[in-house]
């Protein structure tokens, strides 16, 4: 066996050597529960919100009234606001995490309704 044959397997087998010892299995890692508090406000005269997150009912508001806060999952969610009378609104939106956040529904001249974020600060 000449020299260069000799020196590449033994470059393989310190290849195989290291990458063997790459323990993949590690457990302690335990993944993050990113949490926001979201509250509620219905600025829509005169009927009552139902509201979900993620198709999830998670509160129903009177019309002028807010909810208390709540915890959510933070991150992209679906926020709905059902309606017995007029149109409904659904919209993907931003959880910010670690923030308190206030979500209003609002209604134009026209009856259009829409979400309006505002951050009220950490939790």
């Amino acid at each position: 066996m000449n020299k260069n044959n000799l020196l590449f397997l033994i470059g393989i087998a310190l290849l195989m050597f290291v990458s063997g010892c790459v323990d993949t299995s590690v457990e302690n890692i335990t993944p993050q529960n990113y949490r926001s508090e979201v509250r509620f406000n219905n600025q829509v005269p005169g009927v009552d919100a139902t509201i979900a997150i993620d198709g999830v009912q998670v509160s129903t508001v009177a019309s002028g009234q807010e909810s208390g806060y709540f915890e959510a999952s933070s991150g992209s969610r679906n926020i709905a606001a059902t309606y017995s009378s007029g149109s409904n609104v659904s919209q993907i939106m931003t959880l910010e995490t670690d923030f308190k956040i206030t979500i209003t529904i609002v209604e134009d001249t026209l009856g259009v309704r829409s979400f309006v974020k505002s951050l009220d600060g950490y939790r």
